[in-house]
């Protein structure tokens, strides 16, 4: 696996100056923390497996943040543009608190890498709209799981941004 804490992406695709003014500003929209339900058994397994992994890859990292199905909101104002990786990793982070949720806005930055476990229910919508969705936001690695091998040409592929795209 390719991931390895570097300097951080910071925020260009979403930043704007007009944004960077109103996220100082006062924000009166809630944004709610996502719920999980597992689409199956090797699903959730999967992102438990995923997460525990990372953890302990980075264990003696004290500004790499390793959460699964933590909400990504990437547009101030706008509770309802917002992701919900299985897994997620972000450097420069640091691991303090409890985050209900990550806004870019508020961390500076998109998450740094992203699983998605593949579903039957979910692997269309993996594959396409949240490959987009995070190249957009500026996730710099994008990774899909098929835990049973069965969806997806190998059971692990990853997608490095280039140009915006993975």
């Amino acid at each position: 696996m390719a991931v390895t804490a570097s300097s951080s992406t910071k925020l260009s695709a979403v930043a704007s100056p007009v944004a960077e003014a109103a996220a100082a500003a006062s924000d009166a929209v809630e944004y709610p923390e996502g719920h999980w339900i597992a689409q199956s058994v090797w699903h959730g397994d999967a992102v438990r497996l995923a997460t525990a992994a990372l953890h302990h890859k980075f264990r003696d990292h004290d500004d790499v943040l390793v959460a699964m199905e933590l909400v990504v909101y990437y547009q101030f104002g706008n509770n309802r543009a917002w992701l919900q990786p299985d897994v997620l990793v972000a450097f420069g982070m640091g691991r303090g608190g409890n985050r209900r949720t990550f806004k870019v806005w508020e961390e500076g930055k998109a998450p740094d890498f992203v699983l998605e476990v593949a579903s039957p229910s979910t692997a269309e919508n993996d594959a396409r709209h949240k490959a987009r969705e995070y190249a957009r936001i500026g996730v710099r690695e994008y990774w899909r799981l098929d835990p049973k091998g069965t969806m997806m040409g190998r059971p692990l592929e990853g997608y490095p941004s280039k140009g915006g795209r993975h």
